[in-house]
């Protein structure tokens, strides 16, 4: 049964490709595969070359040392037959160059990885796939200086870019930790006041987001913890009405400002979360009696003087009220003594 099988197989096949209008189509098939088979084997044997970028770490730095001039990466540049240098494109990173202060400071506050070390570590990262062909690095070694240092804790600043997507609105960011302990040198440490993260770009945020930012490496320092969380709140957009009334701010004793009406509509943009835990006691609108004394007038201006946090944007809907100034006596009345006859 299975040679009747693959007979009316073959058949069948032999009678699809013989059939009109598939005959022609199918032989340039099989020949464009047959030449990319063909050149792909050759690109996979010819020579080729590529440069990765390979991070710097030093690692066991005494607390009380500081090491400045160690750059942070190297380039590698591997030239080999085309399918070890693609196998190691394939990769997402090679490694790490590790610089192990306790084995390159050399006692005269200079530290040094030779060119030969650098080159072991790198032909480890590339694997028996890789270190067969030519390797160049640049810089071909390492050198650092390194000094005695203090410490204190400084602020995080948050540097780039944190846009939401377009009907949200960021309500909240939380750094943790908001505060890092810095270590440099000892004559400039006055001198660094704040910790910024890495420029980011990080957009079309809707729902909360909590992610990881390293810290911009700074010239002679380091910093404890290098990286810090960052959870990003947000809320949704909408437009909303807070009746507010006027304060009457700057009269003088004696006299009473009165507007009409006593409360003005607010058209505020926020968060619709947010706005449940607003009141009209957040926000402070004002008439100032001072205006009207200098420019008389029969309407007098309303302004906002005050905003809680969280309004992405707010606008009166009456930007001027109808007022009356009122003058009381301030004097109190005196009782005149009348002698009492015995």
């Amino acid at each position: 049964m299975p040679g009747k099988w693959w007979s009316d197989t073959k058949e069948r096949l032999r009678g699809f490709i013989n059939k009109k209008g598939y005959k022609e189509p199918l032989i340039f098939i099989v020949c464009l595969i047959i030449s990319f088979v063909f050149w792909s084997l050759t690109v996979m044997y010819e020579t080729a070359e590529y440069e990765f970028k390979v991070p710097v770490k030093i690692i066991n730095v005494p607390k009380n040392e500081v090491v400045m001039g160690l750059i942070d990466t190297v380039k590698v540049t591997v030239k080999d037959r085309g399918f070890a240098v693609y196998s190691l494109m394939m990769r997402k990173q090679l490694g790490t160059v590790i610089v192990n202060y306790t084995t390159t400071s050399k006692g005269n506050d200079i530290g040094h990885l030779t060119a030969s070390e650098m080159l072991k570590q790198v032909k480890k990262m590339l694997g028996a796939i890789g270190s067969g062909g030519q390797i160049s690095i640049s810089p071909s070694e390492l050198s650092y200086r390194y000094s005695l240092g203090d410490e204190k804790n400084i602020p995080v600043k948050i540097k780039g870019e944190i846009l939401p997507e377009e009907s949200h609105y960021i309500t909240k960011i939380i750094i943790e930790p908001d505060s890092v302990v810095v270590f440099a040198p000892i004559e400039g440490i006055d001198n660094i006041t704040e910790a910024n993260t890495v420029e980011l770009d990080i957009k079309d945020v809707i729902d909360t987001l909590i992610t990881e930012a390293r810290l911009a490496p700074g010239q002679n320092m380091r910093f404890t913890p290098e990286k810090v969380k960052l959870t990003i709140f947000t809320d949704i957009l909408t437009e909303e009405y807070m009746v507010v009334p006027i304060r009457c701010t700057n009269t003088p004793e004696g006299k009473i400002l009165k507007t009409f009406p006593s409360k003005v509509k607010v058209k505020l943009t926020t968060g619709a979360k947010y706005f449940k835990k607003l009141s009209p006691s957040n926000f402070d609108i004002v008439v100032d009696y001072n205006d009207i004394k200098n420019k008389p007038e029969r309407k007098c201006k309303v302004k906002i003087f005050s905003l809680p946090d969280g309004i992405n944007r707010a606008e009166l809907q009456q930007d001027s009220v109808d007022y009356l100034i009122e003058t009381i006596d301030t004097v109190a009345p005196t009782l005149n003594h009348i002698p009492v006859k015995k």
